[in-house]
């Protein structure tokens, strides 16, 4: 068995974390904007905004923009978008 409080600090984060992960950072119905990166200049999605239709658990997101195919919808990292206020 197990004893959770004598564990690492960073393997106790980890495991409650996966007990109960943390909340999404952006909910459903947020508007966001692609951050201006490599990877999101490489997919020339820079500076799009979006609207987050799925929020993931670990910082994933499904989002609709202008231009988006309705068959192919990827999660995006929560570090390639950023809220629009």
């Amino acid at each position: 068995m197990v004893i959770i409080w004598q564990l690492p600090n960073n393997i106790q984060i980890l495991l409650f974390n996966y007990i109960a992960p943390l909340p999404a950072k952006y909910p459903v119905g947020s508007l966001v904007r692609f951050k201006d990166n490599k990877r999101n200049n490489r997919w020339k999605l820079a500076g799009k905004v979006a609207l987050v239709i799925q929020a993931e658990a670990g910082g994933n997101y499904k989002v609709q923009y202008d231009g988006s195919e309705d068959r192919y919808n990827p999660f995006y990292a929560q570090r390639d978008i950023e809220r629009v206020s």
